[in-house]
């Protein structure tokens, strides 16, 4: 029996090496399923990550269509029940909140991005990446404006943050301004979340741009 909060950890690290284009092997002891009903932040947390395991495992072609759409409809889901848990949730709790909805509109894309492509996609696809900019930007002024108190953080998501949607968006976005956007965003706030550093996701990402141009 593997402890539930190994499976968290290293839950966490595989999504966010995989967002970062590592190509690591799917660990079997992932496969779980939380459910979708959730009153705190670390069951919401669950929940989520679990979402983003399914879609990052997305393996046969054929399955590929349906698989959207239930994911779809589960990102949906999500969205609801997380806003009924930040009416009662503190203010450390609720930045957190923000952070997992951040990620809940970049795994709408990813979603959308397992489709067929077409140009009509990739236009309906540009306002979920501008919001995935527009989300964060209140986080930045929390941070700077905000300390958290100790007995108020105990829930605070630390090894995640806003780096790899940000990332993402700077790397898929068909838009030069959005995706030029987000790098200077990356440049904003040096700091590192878990296996990223907020610099050298700036570089990399700048460094597509111009080899996009």
């Amino acid at each position: 029996m593997v402890d539930e909060w190994i499976v968290d950890t290293f839950t966490t690290f595989f999504i966010q090496a995989k967002l970062a284009g590592q190509d690591v092997a799917f660990p079997q002891h992932l496969q779980r399923k939380p459910g979708l009903r959730f009153s705190t932040l670390y069951q919401g947390r669950q929940a989520l990550e679990h979402i983003l395991l399914r879609i990052i495992g997305v393996g046969d072609a054929s399955e590929i269509f349906l698989d959207c759409e239930a994911v779809h409809n589960e990102l949906n889901l999500w969205l609801e029940a997380s806003e009924i848990c930040v009416c009662t949730s503190t203010l450390v709790d609720q930045f957190s909140w923000k952070l997992l909805r951040i990620y809940n509109t970049m795994a709408l894309i990813m979603v959308k991005r397992l489709r067929p492509a077409n140009s009509e996609l990739q236009t309906t696809m540009e306002n979920p990446f501008r919001s995935i900019l527009n989300q964060c930007q209140p986080l930045f002024d929390f941070v700077r404006n905000n300390s958290a108190r100790a007995d108020d953080a105990s829930e605070v998501i630390a090894d995640i943050g806003w780096i790899p949607p940000i990332y993402y968006t700077a790397l898929h976005s068909c838009d030069q301004r959005t995706r030029k956007r987000a790098v200077g965003l990356l440049r904003l706030v040096p700091h590192r979340e878990g296996v990223w550093n907020s610099v050298s996701a700036a570089m990399v990402a700048e460094e597509r741009l111009l080899d996009n141009k």
